[in-house]
Formats: structure tokens, sequence, C-alpha cells
């Protein structure tokens, strides 16, 4: 075992936890958007960075810290959407498919083409889309029915409007998802394969 390298991989993980932390709490974690949408996070970012940089196992412990800072605050802030994340389940498990799904696809660019950059893009763009449809699909499957009846009762459905608000719940989880998705995981295939490829250039 290299001593000085897993010394090195710890610390790395640390800090990027450390930024994880940083990111959920400041606004240095949004990602700006005109108004009036809201904006979408970063904070899955150094969970990318680990992944693809370190190890898969260090992408998973900081993906756990991302998991636990969302637990918490939702129970800070249990205001709209973020309330749902006061279940651990959903709060924390999905957060672990970031590194996993990452890995996997990153691996597999890798297998097909000589491109450094390519790889590290997809594998960061497929691990963003996963913390979305994973986070909000876990929403749907805990809470679809009380979404539903949350939905209806602000709108003030009647009726005639009955077969469509059935399925309030998956259409404004869509709606979100969609948006945020895409600008999430864009900024993470941008961003991730700068960082990774410098830091892999800085330790040579």
């Amino acid at each position: 075992m290299n001593t000085k390298k897993t010394t090195k991989d710890m610390v790395a993980t640390a800090m990027l936890c450390g930024i994880t932390v940083l990111l959920a709490y400041t606004p240095l974690g949004l990602i700006p958007l005109p108004a009036p949408l809201p904006s979408p996070t970063t904070v899955h970012i150094p969970v990318l960075i680990a992944t693809l940089f370190i190890s898969l196992p260090h992408g998973l412990v900081v993906a756990l810290t991302f998991g636990i800072v969302s637990f918490l605050r939702a129970l800070e802030s249990p205001i709209g959407l973020n309330a749902f994340f006061m279940n651990p389940l959903i709060a924390i498990i999905p957060r672990l498919t970031i590194p996993l799904v990452a890995y996997c696809f990153n691996n597999i660019i890798n297998n097909i083409t000589k491109n450094k950059t390519l790889p590290l893009a997809i594998g960061a763009f497929m691990g963003s889309i996963a913390n979305t449809v994973f986070s909000l699909g876990s929403i749907l499957l805990f809470y679809g029915e009380p979404l539903n009846e949350m939905i209806n009762n602000a709108v003030g459905a009647g009726a005639a409007a009955a077969n469509y608000m059935n399925n309030a719940a998956a259409y404004v989880i869509g709606v979100i998802a969609i948006p945020y998705g895409l600008v999430e995981a864009t900024v993470a295939a941008l961003f991730v394969p700068i960082v990774v490829l410098t830091l892999r250039k800085a330790i040579k």
C-alpha cells in the first residue's frame, strides 16, 4: 500500500467534504438564473470530482456527506420540496447514485475512446442526471399521493380538472426536473473534466 498516496487521498476527500458543506450552506452552491427561475445547485460537483479524480469509495464518502447535509438542511428549513428531504431515504440514498453512475459511465466510455475529456464529461453528466432523477423520483415514490393533494388544494382544482390533476405531482416534478437536471448536468459536464484533468497534470 502506498501510504503517502492514501494520506493524500484522505486529505483530498476531507477537503471535498468540506467544500460540499460550504456549497450547501452558502450562495456559492447555486447557479444563478434570471428571475423568476430558481437556482439549480452545484453541491453535487465535489462528489463527481472525488469519484473521477480519486476513486469510487472516496466519491461515496463525499456523496454521503452531501446526503447528510441535505437531510440537516431540510430539518432546519422544511419549505416546499425541501420538506420531503427530512426523509433520509430521499435525502441520502439517491445521493449515493451520483458516484456509482458517474463511475460506470466514465469506465464504459473510457473503454471505447482514447479521448481523456469525453469519459469525464459523460460520467459527470450522467452522475448529475442520476442525482436529479433518483432524488425527485423518490419524492414521487414515497409522497406522490400527499403531493398530489397538496397541489390540488393549492390550485383549487375541481371535478372538471380531476383527470389532469391526478398526475399533478408527476407533472410538477417533471417541470422542475427537466430544466434543473439539464442545467446542473451541463455545468457538471463542462466543469468537472477541467478540474480533474488539471489535478491529474498537477500530480504527475
